[in-house]
């Protein structure tokens, strides 16, 4: 149920015995009630780890400054997200809304140059998991109004495209305003700087994660241990393709994309970003 102040959700279930309200503010073991239906929705993609979704909620609250959210048992099993205050929602977070449109959708509206499928857009993107492009691509860029369907009125004709909307032809000007502005400005340390901050602003929580866990020349299993990942089209996806495609970090056998002997390296500028952000 959604509330002025509040979304709540609840369920008529309960917690396994194993597990405590105290537990579920932490990663912790997974108990599910129907481990063949659980695996399903692992392998295709639904879930990424067992047992870190509790504690994600808490820690992506506490990142948004929002108060805890509350976890009850007293009617079922019931969670409530307690959305921010007036005094909270101000003219500087409204502006970095603006201005922090998601590099995936970036990048979705950058290939759309002409009206295209979902396979089209896909193939231009270099991605393969069809619920990943649509949940974390496609939807967000419809939903911000900057791309549309041809045939509004049939969302599901065999023959839909996409198309930017006046809005995404509008941010895709102004991006490669930009890339020309910073292609220029270069030249200066001053500019170099403020060019990094940009591409610190850019990168994906998900790309910044693995460059802070790739400390050397590294397997993609070895990143994905690291990084506490089981499902490696997410992986592939959301945290390597984008790194690469970025120059944050590169093959060290490039000439030979799927040698058993590949490792990952970060880049000149995958090591200025890093160096960057400790400073």
């Amino acid at each position: 149920m959604i509330f002025s102040d509040r979304i709540a959700i609840t369920n008529p279930g309960g917690l396994p015995m194993e597990l405590t309200l105290e537990k579920l503010k932490y990663d912790h073991a997974s108990y599910p009630r129907n481990p063949h239906l659980a695996e399903t929705l692992y392998q295709a993609g639904y879930i990424e780890r067992f047992g870190t979704g509790t504690g994600e909620i808490y820690r992506l609250c506490r990142d948004a400054g929002l108060p805890e959210p509350s976890f009850n048992l007293e009617d079922g099993f019931s969670l409530t997200i307690y959305r921010p205050s007036t005094d909270q929602v101000t003219d500087q977070v409204t502006d970095q809304v603006t201005d922090q449109v998601n590099e995936l959708v970036r990048r979705l509206i950058l290939v759309l140059t002409h009206d295209m499928s979902r396979s089209e857009i896909m193939d231009k993107l270099e991605l393969r998991h069809r619920y990943n492009f649509n949940a974390n691509y496609l939807q967000p860029a419809i939903d911000q109004g900057y791309i549309d369907y041809i045939f509004p009125n049939s969302i599901n004709n065999p023959d839909q495209k996409y198309r930017l909307t006046e809005k995404g032809n509008a941010l895709v000007s102004s991006l490669k305003i930009v890339s020309i502005h910073n292609t220029t400005d270069q030249v200066t340390d001053q500019v170099t700087d403020q060019v990094t901050d940009q591409v610190t602003d850019q990168v994906t929580d998900q790309v910044m994660k693995l460059l802070k866990v790739l400390h050397q020349p590294s397997k993609g299993a070895e990143i994905m241990e690291a990084l506490g990942l089981k499902h490696k089209p997410s992986f592939r996806d959301l945290y390597l393709n984008p790194a690469i495609k970025d120059d944050l970090i590169e093959m060290t056998i490039p000439d030979s994309p799927n040698s058993p002997k590949q490792r990952y390296t970060l880049t000149t500028k995958g090591h200025e970003l890093i160096n960057k952000i400790k400073q």
